[in-house]
């Protein structure tokens, strides 16, 4: 189901074609890509995208997740297997710690890298790579970080129209193959804009028609399964309610709605805040998170 070129891909038009332009080019010059700064809220297909380049450019890809680099060995130890032309995707860009991202600034800029060995410094000079950097928290990279990538782009949710071709097909290919459009219209409608919720509740509603020996897949069987699940008709769980009954027309911390809301501060962040800023349903200010003004 995953795309395996840009062409396959669903959503992101404008930034597609940026990088259908670069890929061009670089084939044409015979080059890496220019490094990708990839930045929005999870399940959006940062990770895809990044395979995706590395296809598209007849390379290997490699993943790393910003919260298991330990140290600078931990980063450096992948960044000499690659190849010329190879893409590095390194999640939650980032959580990796500020030694390491200072050797990567250097490997970006110069593709070397200053090694201390026993008793003398030496340059480890490395092949022409594409560093895929994902984060779901832009204000916490420093800006010389961020200047380093040749490509910035922002992620923003999908379209109702466009999570439910993807619900459909998904059916299609991956599911029992028994889904309405309406069906999967009605489940594009609660999942937050994102496909990654789309096809968790895909899923949760196919095991209710399985279940229940149906047939099909249709708008009274996905709300039914919606229902037991606490999800109402725009897609907010019981977790998201909790969180808007703590809030109050004074600003409130991260930290106070945690304790209220016995939600992680991550949890909120990452998951719970990012559709309802979007939506207007939360605001956040310098002193903290607050309903709108009407």
């Amino acid at each position: 189901m995953a795309p395996i070129k840009l062409a396959e891909i669903v959503g992101h038009t404008n930034l597609v074609k940026r990088l259908e332009i670069a890929i061009l080019a670089a084939r044409k010059r015979k080059h890496a890509l220019p490094h990708i700064l990839l930045d929005g809220p999870p399940g959006l297909g940062k990770t895809t995208l990044a395979r995706v380049m590395a296809n598209e450019m007849g390379a290997s890809s490699f993943m790393l997740s910003g919260p298991n680099i330990a140290n600078i060995e931990n980063l450096m130890a992948p960044v000499y297997r690659l190849s010329f032309c190879d893409v590095l995707f390194i999640d939650e860009i980032h959580t990796i710690p500020q030694l390491a991202a200072e050797s990567l600034l250097t490997v970006m800029e110069n593709s070397r890298s200053d090694e201390l060995f026993d008793d003398f410094a030496a340059s480890v000079y490395l092949p022409a790579f594409t560093l895929v950097g994902a984060t779901t928290e832009l204000g916490k990279l420093p800006g010389p970080f961020i200047d380093r990538f040749g490509i910035h782009a922002t992620l923003d949710f999908y379209t109702i129209a466009q999570l439910t071709n993807i619900i459909y097909n998904y059916d299609k290919q991956q599911g029992d193959g028994n889904i309405t459009y309406a069906a999967a219209g009605t489940i594009a409608r609660r999942s937050l804009g994102t496909p990654r919720t789309a096809i968790k509740l895909h899923n949760m509603c196919q095991d209710y028609c399985l279940a229940h020996d149906l047939a099909e897949m249709n708008v009274k069987h996905v709300d039914a399964a919606m229902a037991i699940s606490g999800i109402d008709t725009n897609g907010l769980t019981t977790a998201h309610r909790r969180y808007i009954n703590a809030l109050t027309d004074k600003p409130q911390g991260i930290g106070t709605l945690s304790a209220k809301t016995g939600l992680s501060t991550s949890t909120i962040e990452l998951t719970i805040e990012p559709y309802l800023l979007r939506q207007g349903r939360v605001v956040r200010t310098p002193r903290g998170r607050v309903l709108p003004s009407i």
